[in-house]
């Protein structure tokens, strides 16, 4: 099984390779002039061409798996310096400017745009690597599973791994939206079933205590966390908030 520091490097490693794509199929052009009328934007003076439908494909592609990455990373982070956070916060912001390609760049060229880009996630990338507890032997050994592992696999109570005694099992929220929508949406009721399953031992996680904070699941072994993109959790999903159950 990979490492925490090895999986978020090898979501690195895709989307800089996706982005590469993405920007193959880019263009940038300069904003017009008026001759009566001066425009100040502060993002820029260039602006991306329309992409084909393959790109915008990409595009949503990328900014998917982009959001999960970002929104992982930034929890991992929360202990670095205020200098720490803002270099984190440009980075994000060069990265979502050149793939949303909504907004003005100062970069004169697509070649240009996509060096800085590569380089914001090589930044983001660096800053991982400040954090002790991700490279240190006795760091916190953390899983995070995907949707199948969780709905197909054994309750997580019982899960164990060869290669570390206790462990933290971290809930991500693209997994914890995908649970809530096979519950209600897949075809198949035994997915459904199992979905239900699922939550409903989240949700009893919940009530022991704070899934952002970490619950015990196997005192002293196993701890669940989840993750929430928002400050508070029950501005995720309804079910994850003890008042709605």
């Amino acid at each position: 099984m990979k490492t925490l520091t090895e999986l978020l490097a090898a979501d690195a490693a895709r989307i800089k390779n996706d982005i590469g794509s993405l920007m193959s199929m880019s263009g940038l052009h300069r904003e017009r002039e008026y001759d009566s009328i001066v425009v100040l934007n502060t993002d820029g003076n260039h602006w991306w061409d329309d992409l084909p439908l393959e790109g915008r494909r990409l595009q949503s592609k990328i900014l998917g798996e982009y959001v999960q990455y970002r929104d992982l990373v930034r929890v991992l982070i929360r202990g670095l310096t205020s200098d720490g956070a803002r270099e984190f916060d440009e980075a994000d912001d060069t990265i979502t400017k050149h793939v949303e390609q909504q907004r003005a760049t100062w970069c004169k060229t697509v070649q240009e745009a996509q060096t800085e880009t590569l380089e914001a996630i090589d930044e983001i990338q660096g800053l991982l690597a400040r954090l002790y507890r991700l490279y240190s032997p006795d760091g916190e050994a953390m899983v995070i599973p995907d949707t199948n592992a969780l709905i197909l696999g054994v309750p997580l109570g019982q899960w164990s791994f060869e290669w570390c005694e206790a462990f933290t099992v971290v809930l991500t929220p693209t997994v914890l939206a995908e649970l809530d929508e096979l519950k209600i949406a897949h075809r198949n009721p035994d997915v459904r079933t199992k979905a239900e399953r699922v939550i409903r031992q989240i949700k009893e996680y919940g009530r022991r205590g704070d899934l952002r904070v970490g619950v015990p699941i196997l005192s002293g072994r196993i701890t669940a966390r989840a993750i929430a993109v928002e400050p508070r959790m029950d501005e995720s999903l309804p079910w994850l908030d003890a008042v709605n159950n």
